[in-house]
């Protein structure tokens, strides 16, 4: 921490190191810019991709929609288990660990 801190100094940063609004607003951006860029890409993309497999354009739209679909409705549940698990492994304790 020390490392960054002087390195922060040396490049003189004109924001504190833990401002807040600063990083939840480049945290902000950068998931906006992640999510449109992986969700428009299959637009330019479906051509080339149907061109290769050898399956209309329509079909690879609709692998994504039911790629959509099918991450809609397994977060939830994949969420409900990692707490159990967590949980379960708290009261009963988890694996040994050997490094």
């Amino acid at each position: 921490m020390q490392a960054i801190s002087a390195w922060l100094t040396i490049a003189r940063f004109p924001f504190p190191m833990h401002s807040r609004p600063l990083v939840v607003g480049a945290l902000g951006v950068a998931q906006t810019l992640a999510w449109g860029s992986s969700y428009y890409l299959p637009a330019i993309l479906a051509g080339p991709i149907s061109a290769d497999v050898g399956v209309p354009r329509s079909w690879v739209f609709g692998a994504l929609s039911g790629a959509l679909l099918i991450a809609a409705f397994a977060g939830p549940a994949l969420f409900v288990h990692s707490c159990f698990k967590g949980r379960l492994q708290g009261t009963v304790g988890g694996a040994d660990k050997k490094v």
